[in-house]
């Protein structure tokens, strides 16, 4: 399930820019922690 797990984190990651736009950047932090 690690891999699952990056895969997810290198989803969100790449996600990243839309969430800050979006002013979601704390909801994707709290995703990932």
């Amino acid at each position: 399930t690690i891999s699952k797990f990056s895969k997810f984190i290198m989803k969100a990651y790449s996600n990243m820019r839309l969430y800050t736009l979006s002013g979601r950047y704390e909801f994707i932090v709290k995703e990932i922690i």
